[in-house]
């Protein structure tokens, strides 16, 4: 063998080598990205009923499957396409907050939920527990101070958090705002930088 194919089969495996080095380094980084999403689950349960009451979707039974479906759809996209790290769905409780009781009128001009949309919660709670998703409750908060919480407290532990939730007083905890995602409008992207 000549000694200068020797010298540039040598360096085409080097390079070869370098180059498998570099793509496991970047698989391993992209492996550990600490992705978490926070999901207001109210918000995108009535975002799906909504979506689809014009055209509802029932069972033999009369069930309106409407935001089931629409809540799975959602849940089916983030997890294929922006494959979160980690997840989770908050829920208000019924428990009374501390605004309502300091107001009494707190949320009082909210219209009642749909008989139809109350039917199909719990078959949520049903696809979230089979998804093995953790379900975030906490008496006497708002899923909105819950998600605010956990999404700082994240933050701080270097995760990129994602807030879905159409309040826009979320905006307030926004540290970037990501536009090169393919997320809905209303997520809010948090990202420490300290």
């Amino acid at each position: 063998m000549h000694i200068s194919s020797y010298k540039n089969r040598k360096n085409l495996l080097n390079l070869r080598f370098i180059v498998f080095i570099i793509f496991v380094r970047v698989t391993l980084k992209l492996a550990f990205v600490k992705k978490l999403f926070l999901l207001d689950g109210m918000a995108l349960i009535y975002r799906a009923y909504f979506a689809l009451n014009k055209t509802p979707r029932i069972t033999s039974n009369g069930l309106n499957t409407g935001a089931i479906m629409g809540f799975t759809n959602t849940l089916l996209e983030i997890l294929k396409n922006q494959k979160p790290s980690h997840l989770a769905v908050v829920f208000d409780t019924e428990a009374p907050t501390a605004r309502h009781i300091e107001f009494e009128s707190y949320k009082a001009h909210r219209e009642k939920m749909p008989e139809d949309l109350s039917a199909s919660i719990p078959y949520i709670f049903k696809l979230i527990t089979g998804f093995n998703i953790p379900i975030i409750t906490k008496d006497g908060y708002e899923a909105d101070d819950i998600i605010g919480t956990l999404a700082k407290k994240a933050e701080k532990k270097g995760f990129t958090v994602y807030c879905m939730t159409p309040d826009k007083d979320f905006g307030q905890l926004v540290s970037e705002i990501s536009l090169s995602t393919n997320l809905p409008v209303w997520v809010m992207v948090l990202k420490y930088k300290g």
